[in-house]
């Protein structure tokens, strides 16, 4: 399917597309990778995104699959909160001729988000709830996809305990890895921590945030709300979270990093 795709890209004249689950990108990634390095601009549309795919268990359910896609070079890996995302990711995918591009997809429906923009898509990663300038800002949570939708809950509940917290949404690293520094020091700025949620892979959100709620394990076989549960995709525990992530900071904003601002 993917070696297809390559051939109708080579051929010219096509924007080839191909899709499944985002778990059996495993068996594609020998031909995705020649994707990027022939730089051929084919969009893989890869479904089943997370654990909250459900009942089909740990075989199905992708958990390292979106890093080893984020660490392959020349590869855009998009995964999108909201149906404007959905659409500003086959922008970007359309766009990008010359850079292939894989766009993971939630198998659970989504809210659409007020904050959520086609255009900010482009940008890798936006502020989409909470204060745009910052100011008073205590805490930021960062998420991609489904996600996304929980970390605003999250920020709701918080809000009632007098903690002004930001939401950013981060639908594709590489997009956001090349805006210009000052802008990602806008996203992330100085003296405020970051908490991110993923429900996959825990690994590579560390250049992020300061603590992650994620994925060490394998999935399990059991309906989305019992495994959102299982695994801490719950606005109760990521709260928890987020208040442990304050009170780790509690000292003051120079003891918080900023991983924005380094060589």
């Amino acid at each position: 399917m993917a070696a297809i795709c390559n051939g109708i890209s080579a051929y010219g004249g096509f924007v080839p597309f191909c899709a499944t689950f985002l778990n059996f990108a495993g068996y594609a990634l020998g031909a995705i990778r020649v994707s990027a390095i022939s730089q051929y601009g084919v969009c893989y549309v890869m479904t089943h995104d997370s654990i909250g795919l459900g009942e089909d268990g740990p075989t199905h359910q992708p958990i390292e699959m979106l890093l080893s896609l984020r660490s392959m070079p020349n590869l855009l890996t998009l995964r999108p909160c909201d149906s404007n995302e959905v659409s500003g990711s086959y922008r970007v995918a359309l766009l990008n001729r010359t850079r292939p591009s894989v766009i993971a997809l939630s198998r659970q429906a989504c809210p659409n988000h007020a904050g959520s923009t086609i255009a900010n898509v482009a940008l890798g990663g936006y502020t989409l709830h909470g204060s745009a300038d910052g100011e008073g800002l205590q805490l930021s949570l960062v998420a991609s996809g489904s996600e996304v939708g929980l970390c605003v809950q999250v920020a709701e509940l918080l809000a009632t305990e007098g903690v002004n917290v930001r939401v950013v949404s981060m639908p594709c690293w590489e997009l956001f890895d090349e805006q210009p520094l000052e802008y990602k020091k806008k996203v992330f700025p100085r003296g405020v921590p970051v908490l991110a949620v993923e429900a996959a892979s825990v690994e590579g959100w560390s250049k992020y945030s300061h603590a992650i709620v994620g994925m060490s394990t394998y999935g399990a076989s059991a309906p989305a709300k019992d495994l959102h549960k299982k695994f801490g995709f719950t606005v109760d525990n990521v709260a928890m979270r987020g208040r442990e992530v304050l009170s780790f900071y509690a000292k003051g904003g120079d003891q918080v990093p900023w991983l924005m601002n380094r060589p």
